[in-house]
């Protein structure tokens, strides 16, 4: 059986809270001391031991009907191992129905060493549990207090356990094809199992509890259709008519339905959650001036229970959590993975002051001073601008993605045409590609694929290329500028830096206060003037990666106007070649509106692939051949 890899981007739920309550540091007064507080995931902060307890039965009370559920699963299931119980034993009181997962994991692995049996469907069953058996085991650990996940590793269990004969049947085919669809199903949201690890919002609660009822609904299906009054009569209700197949066909449905809300909700939840971060940040420093303390002073008397006496639980409550938030909001800290960054040495705020208006031999013709190419350089680049590094990091993200995602890759790369169209194409184009898949990743199938196509262009001189990754750029970075205005200035940036020495005097100096001012409009006309100064027959790919994380309500507007921008620069191209790729990890809303039908590529929900995933040879057989046409095509026209 295959092993489900885990990402490195989730390596750690919540490392700041982690920190808070597991490191030991005298001086900080570290850990936490979780008489006094308690970390809320439904609260996603510290809270009081009265407020804990209070989520806590809230949690519970919105997981009542699954507790109903669950009852009804364990009564089947008690029903089923009685009518199958020998009749010269005698059947204990209570039969034992529940059981660890790792118990079905045994079960597994011994069903799937048997050679007596050439159902190929069957074995094909058998792989899929197994192929998604930790994600599956993940999701059971995020239940609820009680034995949720016993239960329904017992369903596992009980069904792995009915004998060969008893298998041997179309009834043993369908059933198991429909066990192992419910891993599967889990696997395909498996991003909103870690989110849901580390924050547990109450509308979050309500699809998991909502798909968990779904779950034992549709394994008290399986359960009834495989043994419902004996054997015999589940095959005999086949002659009769698929009722009980179609019931649970049906309860598998729901589960698909619902799996995909939660993921959706996961997705919505985490990005609001980021969103929030700048203005806690706010809160924060608020909140340290109104109560007359620092962090510094705070640290010392965390644990302190006179301190907490004298400045009140609610006080305590808040120097923890703004410790909390500043942890999870430092620069050194990348919540993505859970790890420390290396900050570049000088990284600093440019202001007007350092923008050099030069006499060089770009204007020394010129009657006044005109800025200068790498002056113009120094205004436009963001405080915190690393998409150099992005790139670098990406193009060896490929070990992040499980076979599955990979599958999903190669996909993309032969099995439609639009890439090849947009690539080889005379003329500008616009591409979008909707990954149908998680939003939640920052690294996702089509980021994989663009980096991989950017990290080709470059190494091709005939070609310009510039890019920006929106998952990598989002308010939990600290970047005041992650939004439209800041993407404008990094794809400027790379375009001044890439073109030979330009002639800048063009811009006045109202137009350099306004781009020192970020002004959004400025921005778009100096894109403009750029492109109309690039020598004729230049080919410009520009690639925007994850269009969704910046389709929010706080980020859309600056961000359309300048989607906007970059569609009018193909449309209006006449000298020189655009390619202009956007991607979206799920299915965009708004981009989608700047972008023909014809120009929309959508990756399948469910790819079957041979679970091989991407290769060099793959890479190299198809999308890299088509590039090395097109740099070809292009020196044989110049």
């Amino acid at each position: 059986m295959a092993n489900t890899t885990i990402s490195p981007y989730h390596a750690v739920a919540n490392p700041p809270v982690d920190f808070l309550l597991t490191q030991y540091n005298p001086q900080l007064a570290l850990p936490i001391d979780q008489s006094i507080l308690k970390f809320s995931k439904e609260a996603d902060l510290f809270v009081g031991k009265d407020e804990a307890e209070r989520l806590k039965r809230e949690e519970n009370e919105l997981f009542a009907h699954a507790n109903q559920e669950k009852q009804l699963l364990l009564e089947e299931l008690i029903k089923y191992r009685e009518r199958r119980h020998s009749p010269q034993v005698a059947a204990p009181l209570v039969p034992n129905v529940k059981c660890s997962w790792d118990d079905v994991i045994v079960a597994l692995k011994k069903l799937s060493k048997e050679g007596d049996d050439n159902d190929t469907k069957f074995k094909k069953s058998l792989r899929a549990i197994g192929d998604n058996a930790e994600i599956f085991q993940r999701w059971l650990k995020l239940l609820p207090d009680g034995d949720y996940g016993a239960t329904v590793s017992g369903a596992f269990k009980i069904l792995l356990g009915v004998s060969a004969a008893q298998r041997s049947s179309d009834v043993r085919t369908a059933a198991f094809e429909a066990l192992s669809e419910i891993p599967d199903v889990i696997q395909h949201a498996a991003s909103y199992t870690y989110i849901y690890t580390a924050m547990k919002p109450k509308r979050l609660i309500e699809k998991t509890a909502a798909l968990c009822s779904a779950v034992l609904i549709a394994l008290r299906h399986i359960v009834r259709y495989f043994g419902d009054g004996s054997f015999k009569r589940a095959l005999g209700a086949l002659s009769r008519g698929p009722t009980f197949k179609e019931d649970m066909i049906q309860s598998l449905t729901t589960v698909k339905k619902l799996a995909a809300e939660v993921a959706e909700e996961a997705n919505i939840c985490q990005q609001a959650r980021l969103q929030n971060m700048t203005t806690n940040m706010e809160v924060m420093n608020h909140n340290a001036s109104s109560t007359h303390l620092t962090i510094q002073q705070g640290f010392s008397h965390l644990q302190s229970e006179a301190y907490v006496q004298r400045i009140g639980e609610e006080v305590h409550k808040r120097v923890v959590n703004d410790l909390m938030l500043l942890l999870a909001t430092h620069p050194a800290y990348d919540h993505r993975t859970g790890q420390l960054l290396c900050l570049p040495s000088g990284v600093r705020q440019v202001k007007s002051s350092d923008a050099i208006l030069s006499s060089d031999s770009e204007s020394r013709n010129e009657t006044r001073n005109v800025i200068s190419t790498s002056g113009l350089i120094r205004l436009l680049r963001p405080s915190r601008l690393v998409v150099g590094d992005d790139l670098h990091r990406l193009v060896n993200s490929g070990h992040s993605l499980n076979l599955r995602q990979m599958d999903r890759v190669k996909w993309m790369m032969t099995s439609s045409n639009k890439i090849r169209e947009w690539l080889m194409s005379s003329r500008s184009r616009v591409l979008l590609i909707n990954g149908n898949s998680s939003a939640i990743e920052s690294v996702s199938p089509t980021t994989f694929l663009a980096s991989r196509l950017l990290t080709t262009l470059e190494r091709m001189r005939s070609v310009i290329s510039i890019y920006y990754f929106c998952s990598l750029h989002t308010p939990s970075s600290r970047e005041h500028e992650s939004n439209g205005t800041g993407m404008l200035r990094c794809l400027l940036v790379q375009l001044l830096e890439a073109g030979k020495p330009w002639n800048l005097s063009f811009l006045s100096e109202d137009d350099l206060d306004n781009l020192d001012g970020a002004d959004l409009e400025a921005l778009r006309n100096l894109v403009h003037n750029l492109i109309k100064r690039l020598p004729e027959k230049t080919v410009l790919f520009c690639v925007i990666d994850a269009v969704n994380f910046y389709e929010r309500d706080d980020t859309r507007d600056d961000f359309l106007a300048v989607i906007d921008q970059l569609v009018f620069e193909v449309e209006r191209s006449r000298k020189i070649t655009i390619k202009v790729l956007f991607t979206c990890h799920l299915r965009s809303v708004f981009v989608r509106e700047y972008v023909d039908d014809e120009d929309v590529l959508l990756v399948p929900e469910r790819v079957d692939g041979d679970g091989q995933g991407w290769s060099k040879f793959t890479w190299q057989r198809t999308m890299g051949r088509q590039i090395e046409e097109l740099g070809s095509s292009r020196s044989e026209r110049e």
